[in-house]
């Protein structure tokens, strides 16, 4: 006879058991509660017990009485305060504890925190490997290594989509086990483990076992038998950058691009005393993007919409320097849409090619659009403040014409390094909020909300110029959604996913964008990193997701109602009677204008890299010295990057210092040109060694 439960009656069980153990230990607690008062009955009970505690308790109060008594007079003796003589004793007290300190350390002590140190920055211990499931680096203490037969290969299935031979996929791996389990693997070749030799003389090398480079995440969602959500069959395989979309200008990128979720100003400065003659920083302003475009390329009158240049020096840039940054090849433009449109999804399903943009297109020059748009500073470029990369010693200072052709091989070589990031003569770095400039931030906020209420676009604006420190950024009427558009990075950035995949939204199992922006950021290709806009775009798009969603919980608050309908009051010339109030450092009377500033400011605290959320870290050191008081001591401690072969290793150029002769150390010149190349070497630098 087989007894068949249900769901509903095991539950019921389980519901029983529960209740049944809960009266048990309510039971054991009300016995052990009637004990102990039992036991403090008896002891009260008994004469000499409660003789003893008062005699206890009468001493102690006796004792407190006598040293405040002698405190008071001693007090009055020095004729100071009592609280005073009471701070005097507790500072002697810290004065005696902390005469010892700090305390002479033994030389054998020393010298083993040392070796363990060395031990700890070895390059053997902080190398980091990929992932055969994700392709992200880890080090040797966030991976295993797992045999082949111990995973579910099935987990590891392609999507069919990637089986297109456009996709240019190899699902050949050599070894029996994978390529003959009857559909297609994905993983991440380098984190194979093949046999180096077998085991018994008998057996073939593929007999022997294959193992895996797994990291601790995927490795507790495959012990699950779950698919890893970063792992490369997650639509989170993006493919290696062709020769043809690499070593390309910033205009030639820009024009074969069909999205644009930035505009690039590029500061260009004459300075003799860097490693390049024409030194530079690109700065990346955030755009609202626009809707994507049906027809390729874009025309090279429209590049200086979407690019600045402005130079800084006395006279004008070189132009054989210039081309190095800003010119435009039409052979490699044509070679890089050739490919795009045979082998990336986006552009062959929505594009239209137009060759006579094409035919326009120079050779080896620049756009005149640039040019004519060019933003001159007529300055001593050595008398200016402000400097950008890393810079050499004055004994190193370039001479007047006998070191050009040095200089120029030198920048050609780097140009080589720099496949995907092109102007490797460039610093990147992004719109910062700051209050540094003269207008103030309570001004700017009142200037947009000003602009927004007459509706009045950049376009139009010029009856009523604003301040020097604003950009306007030119927006459109239909943006792409940055929610649930699955090509608003693959569309904005084609040298980085040049299959038009992998971008971060649609996929079965759901990856949010911080995930997917860190998970990039670690990836096996150094090429998002190292690229020039994308980490301040992705970061951008990460604060709008954030103020979202504190504008969301605001407009649930019980008080939203009222501040709305307060706002809901205002008009525009009343914002610019605040505007002037503030110009003339007075304070605002309006107190609509109020409640707008503080219900915009009220999401900036949490907001990542804004100023109230550094004046709210600011406010909880405050509070700490306030409760612990001032720290005795303080030290700064400032490793020197450059010199390390770390940051080598980090940055893709792995030193052995034991069999390195010093010769053949890399010179200063090329460790600051790969440290900022990749910012994040410099990074992990830091953090592993403070």
């Amino acid at each position: 006879m087989v007894i068949i439960e249900t769901r509903g009656e095991s539950r019921k069980k389980k519901d029983r058991k529960r209740k049944a153990s809960r009266r048990v230990i309510q039971q054991f607690r009300k016995s052990d509660n009637e004990k102990s008062k039992q036991h403090m009955i008896k002891l009260r009970q008994n004469k000499s017990y409660n003789q003893a505690c008062n005699l206890i308790s009468k001493n102690k109060r006796q004792k407190k009485i006598e040293i405040r008594l002698t405190k008071d007079l001693l007090a009055k003796s020095k004729n100071i305060p009592l609280r005073v003589l009471e701070m005097d004793e507790e500072f002697n007290d810290t004065i005696n504890n902390h005469a010892t300190w700090p305390q002479k350390i033994n030389q054998e002590i020393s010298k083993n925190t040392l070796a363990q140190f060395i031990d700890q920055t070895n390059l053997n211990e902080l190398r980091e490997l990929s992932c055969a499931a994700c392709s992200r680096l880890h080090n040797n203490k966030n991976y295993k290594k797992i045999p082949l037969n111990e995973i579910n290969l099935f987990l590891f299935k392609a999507p069919p989509e990637l089986s297109d031979r456009s996709f240019e996929i190899n699902f050949h791996y050599e070894y029996p086990n994978i390529d003959n389990c009857g559909y297609n693997i994905l993983l991440d070749r380098t984190s194979l483990i093949y046999p180096s030799e077998p085991q018994n003389t008998n057996d073939s090398i593929f007999q022997a076992s294959l193992s895996l480079r797994i990291c601790n995440i995927c490795y507790t969602y495959l012990r699950k038998d779950k698919i890893p959500p970063l792992s490369l069959v997650n639509n989170m395989w993006i493919g290696p950058t062709p020769p043809c979309l690499q070593d390309l200008t910033i205009p030639e990128q820009l024009i074969i691009s069909p999205s644009y979720l930035c505009i690039n100003l590029i500061q260009l400065t004459d300075k003799r005393h860097t490693y390049h003659k024409l030194r530079g920083h690109i700065i990346t302003l955030p755009q609202n993007p626009i809707s994507l475009v049906n027809v390729l390329l874009l025309p090279i009158y429209r590049l200086c919409e979407y690019l600045k240049v402005v130079f800084v020096g006395k006279g004008k840039p070189p132009v054989n320097l210039l081309k190095k940054i800003l010119q435009v090849r039409k052979s490699r433009i044509t070679a890089a849409l050739k490919w795009l449109f045979e082998h990336n999804v986006l552009f062959k399903n929505n594009f239209n090619f137009d060759k006579n943009s094409l035919d326009l297109l120079p050779e080896g020059e620049i756009s005149k659009s640039l040019t004519w748009t060019t933003t001159t500073l007529n300055l001593d470029s050595q008398n200016i403040e402000h400097f950008t990369g890393y810079t050499q010693d004055s004994t190193d200072n370039f001479e007047s014409n006998n070191n050009d052709s040095d200089e120029d091989n030198e920048f050609s070589e780097s140009t080589d390094n720099n496949t995907i990031g092109s102007a490797c003569e460039l610093r990147p770095s992004g719109i910062v909020h700051t209050n540094d400039t003269p207008i103030s931030k309570k001004e700017l906020t009142l200037l947009s909300f000003r602009r927004l209420m007459n509706n009045v676009s950049h376009k139009n604006h010029n009856h009523e110029p604003l301040r020097s420190q604003i950009i306007l950024v030119p927006h459109d009427n239909t943006p792409l959604n940055e929610y649930s558009d699955e090509f608003l990075f693959p569309a904005s950035f084609p040298v980085l996913y040049p299959y038009g995949i992998g971008g971060h939204e649609g996929r079965p199992l759901h990856v949010s964008l911080r995930q997917y922006t860190n998970h990039l950021m670690c990836h096996r290709n150094p090429k998002f990193r190292q690229h020039r806009s994308f980490p301040f775009v992705a970061f951008n798009i990460l604060q709008r997701r954030e103020v979202s969603s504190e504008t969301y919980n605001l407009t649930r608050n019980y008080n939203f109602e009222r501040s709305a309908n307060l706002i809901a009051t205002l008009k525009s010339e009343d914002i610019s009677i605040a505007i002037n109030q503030e110009q003339n450092k007075q304070p605002i009377t309006n107190p609509a204008i109020l409640e707008l500033l503080k219900n915009v400011n009220s999401s900036e605290p949490r907001l990542m890299a804004s100023p109230q959320s550094r004046t709210r870290m600011r406010n909880e050191i405050r509070a700490v010295i306030t409760q612990d008081g001032t720290p005795s001591l303080f030290i700064t401690i400032n490793p020197a990057d450059l010199h390390s072969p770390i940051v080598m290793m980090y940055a893709g150029k792995e030193i052995d210092i034991k069999n390195l002769p010093p010769e053949n150390f890399p010179k200063t010149t090329e460790r600051a040109r790969l440290a900022h190349f990749d910012p994040s070497a410099v990074a992990k630098y830091f953090d592993v060694t403070i």
